[in-house]
């Protein structure tokens, strides 16, 4: 994702998995993943110039694995 608003945007989602890939330049986060969201992985992921957070986890459980912020 490049350029959104949010990259990724997790609402009452649960055990997703996300390899790879990159959000970069979102005008507001790279990831939200939002309250009640739980066990989400994000691995290898690339974060790059988000203008206010890379990864907004309100989730419980999630997992950052690799991947790099810039």
């Amino acid at each position: 994702m490049e350029g959104p608003l949010i990259g990724i945007d997790f609402n009452a989602a649960d055990g997703n998995i996300v390899l790879g890939g990159t959000a970069e330049a979102c005008t507001a986060h790279g990831v939200s993943i939002n309250a009640g969201c739980k066990f989400n992985k994000l691995i290898g992921m690339a974060f790059e110039a988000n203008t206010t957070t890379d990864v907004l986890d309100q989730g419980t459980q999630t997992t950052i694995d690799g991947g790099y912020s810039t």
